[in-house]
């Protein structure tokens, strides 16, 4: 599916201010692929982000008891997803990995993280990320979002919802150290009115399949 491409750091205000939202205070969420350099006592994640086919500048990822790790591989029609822990990342094994997270200041909190069970993945099976807008929910079967690309929004695609899948809302808090919450959610709870979403998905066969996916509050949330 070519509007579901890598695409890497990009920014929470450029996303909503396409979206006709002003950006949230405090935070800026980000997702982007690479791979992970080393990962220490499940308390941070050393990240190498991948532009434009080479290594970028490593970025250090606090891990928050909020943050899900995922593991995804190919499967008979469709790929199977699994919770994984941190130490189980196969860090410095060039395994690709792709991430949301959240800048808070100089710091990164890591809100998801989704890596191949693989570290050759077989051809045709990529997971990625991607920024974009809520289109439409079609029951606990798949949600229809339009990708950001290259600073533009792009044909909306159908992206299936696995048993797997995670959702998560983010809402504006009144705390400078961590200004958002970050609550679990069902595919249900979500609203389908262009709301800003970072996604990590799996594509097989061409066929994207959420992996999580984190919604970003909409223009009339509140702080709490």
């Amino acid at each position: 599916m070519r509007a579901f491409r890598r695409v890497a750091a990009v920014g929470l205000a450029l996303v909503l201010a396409a979206a006709g939202r002003a950006a949230e205070p405090g935070y800026e969420v980000v997702v982007a692929s690479g791979t992970v350099a080393k990962t220490d006592m499940g308390k941070t994640v050393t990240f190498v982000p991948d532009e434009g086919g080479k290594p970028g500048k490593q970025v250090t990822l606090v891990v928050t008891p909020d943050t899900v790790f995922l593991e995804a591989s190919a499967g008979k029609g469709a790929p199977a997803v699994k919770p994984v822990k941190a130490a189980d990342l196969k860090a410095g094994a060039k395994l690709p990995v792709a991430v949301v997270y959240a800048k808070v200041g100089d710091a990164a909190h890591l809100l998801a993280l989704a890596a191949h069970a693989d570290a050759k993945p077989p051809k045709g099976f990529v997971v990625d990320g991607v920024r974009g807008v809520l289109n439409k929910i079609d029951g606990g079967k798949a949600v229809t979002m339009q990708p950001l690309v290259d600073g533009k929004f792009g044909k909306q695609e159908d992206v299936g919802v696995l048993a797997g899948s995670r959702f998560f809302e983010m809402a504006p808090k009144d705390d400078p150290k961590r200004p958002y919450g970050l609550t679990a959610a069902k595919v249900a709870d979500l609203t389908a009115k262009r709301q800003a979403v970072a996604v990590l998905f799996a594509r097989q066969d061409d066929k994207p399949v959420v992996l999580a996916l984190v919604a970003q509050p909409g223009k009339d949330a509140k702080e709490k």
